[in-house]
């Protein structure tokens, strides 16, 4: 499996870093036939935008600089005929353009209706109805740390052998980029780990939920209230699934899950999406939970994002010194800007770790099947690969629990997930404690030796257990063989 990350990226890094000579003569190109209206990426040499838009009638939208110093443009314009044709003819009259793609848009996997998620909700009622806190680490202050019981010590920690990993990496002064939806960053057990962030919807600073005007204020204020049934920590959980979330209370004394109301309050008033980069961070949290977090807004709370937005955060959070960029989204489209972007953050020691997507399937999805990112399968609680998960060795470099996983969610409250956006952060939590180990020891941690210490994981269960790379995630066994050297694919299970 890591064969193909490190061929694929022999090839494509010297394409990347090569600075193209590019001719100071252009045509003048023809006017562009009038059509419907169609948004490309463009990418051409410095200085060279504003001419080809005034030649080619384009607008642009947007600029970003790239790994080679060329100009990356976001532009609009009236075409015939499909983007794909557009983007080649272009490239075709204006030979200062290196390339050009049709702008790809892109859901969060876990909110489309076609990846259904159906299992017993039973661990999450038995995590819920467990009180009490323990200690996880200091804040930045010094101060203890103190989660709840039934987050901190849930199955999905448990079998990834976290509580052990903890002894000797909790993640300190690692940064995280999770580039998502909005985060809560006054959420109490994120709120002392989050850097400032970016939001690149509205291309402001901060990307956090309470500041974004994303049309949910109203959602946020009723989960803060103090009197809603959700807010006791111990005792309630929220359960979020394909169609969107629901409320729930959990009656301690009978142990089953009863309507809380909450749900029909919130109606109509969130996306299918909102909270998902809470739940990410938290989960991220919980694994390296010294390691900073940089939020990067991306996509919103329908889960809609772009590969331009992405490609500029992933970009932001390798110049802000990110060692791990979590994205914990899928398009079905390969984009050659966006593999550019993950060869980029590489090149500034950044490891991308990507969700599989959620079609039950071998397709192949993007960023998870881009040279050099790594793609995150779903296991269950009983190490078999999820139903909703998709698998093969075209996008899966290793699984990670993804089933009735308990994690952080905006007001204060708690959520349970499942899906591979909630597989992945265990890894890039993981990789976060590997990166301090190395600082530590001296091992300069790059792609290559990340994915020889992960291959050190726990066996699969199952037809599919040789088409989820490596296995399933056992961050301790990660730690135990970080200082070993690269070599050929460890496989599925390796003690």
């Amino acid at each position: 499996m890591r064969t193909r990350i490190r061929r694929a990226w022999s090839r494509t890094l010297p394409l990347v870093l090569a600075l193209v000579a590019w001719s100071a003569a252009a045509t003048v190109a023809a006017k562009p036939p009038v059509g419907t209206q169609q948004v490309l990426i463009i990418q051409v040499s410095p200085g060279q935008i504003k001419k080809i838009a005034a030649r080619n009638q384009l607008t642009v939208l947007q600029t970003e600089r790239d790994l080679g110093g060329d100009d990356l443009a976001l532009v609009s314009l009236d075409a015939a005929g499909t983007p794909e044709q557009t983007a080649a003819a272009l490239v075709a009259r204006e030979t200062v353009i290196e390339k050009a793609e049709p702008l790809r848009e892109f859901r969060a996997p876990d909110v489309l209706a076609s990846a259904p998620v159906e299992q017993s909700p039973g661990a999450i009622l038995e995590a819920a109805a467990l009180e009490g806190t323990i200690d996880l680490g200091v804040d930045p202050h010094g101060e203890a740390r103190e989660l709840w019981i039934g987050f901190a010590d849930q199955p999905s920690s448990q079998i990834i052998r976290l509580g052990e990993a903890h002894s000797r990496a909790s993640g300190k002064d690692i940064v995280i980029a999770v580039i998502d939806s909005a985060i809560d960053t006054e959420h109490p057990v994120l709120a002392s780990q989050l850097l400032e962030g970016r939001d690149f919807l509205q291309d402001q600073g901060n990307g956090s939920l309470r500041t974004n005007g994303n049309g949910n204020g109203q959602a946020l204020a009723l989960l803060d209230q103090s009197t809603m049934a959700i807010l006791d920590q111990r005792t309630r959980a929220v359960l979020m699934n394909a169609g969107g979330i629901e409320a729930f209370q959990v009656d301690p004394s009978t142990s089953v899950l009863v309507e809380a109301g909450v749900g029909s309050e919130l109606a109509g008033q969130i996306g299918p999406a909102f909270g998902h980069g809470t739940m990410v961070a938290g989960i991220i949290h919980l694994v390296a939970p010294r390691a900073r977090i940089l939020p990067l807004r991306a996509f919103d709370a329908d889960g809609n994002g772009n590969t331009f937005d992405a490609v500029q955060a992933i970009h932001y959070a390798a110049r802000e010194g990110a060692t791990v960029i979590n994205l914990s989204f899928t398009l079905d489209d390969d984009s050659e800007t966006l593999a550019n972007a993950i060869a980029y953050a590489l090149s500034w020691g950044a490891i991308c770790v990507a969700s599989a997507g959620n079609d039950g399937s071998s397709v192949v999805v993007y960023p998870a099947a881009a040279p050099g990112a790594i793609g995150v399968a779903a296991t269950d609680l009983a190490d078999f690969v999820a139903p909703f998960s998709n698998y093969g060795g075209d996008v899966v470099e290793l699984a990670a629990p993804g089933v009735s996983v308990i994690t952080t969610y905006p007001g204060g409250t708690w959520a349970a997930a499942s899906g591979t956006s909630f597989s992945t952060p265990w890894v890039s939590g993981a990789i976060a404690l590997l990166a301090q180990r190395a600082a530590q020891t001296g091992v300069p941690l790059d792609l290559d030796r990340a994915l020889a210490a992960l291959s050190h994981s726990a066996e699969v269960n199952g037809s599919l257990a040789l088409e989820v790379g490596y296995g399933r995630l056992n961050v301790i066994r990660a730690l135990e063989n970080l200082s070993l050297e690269p070599s050929v694919a460890a496989g599925n299970g390796n003690q």
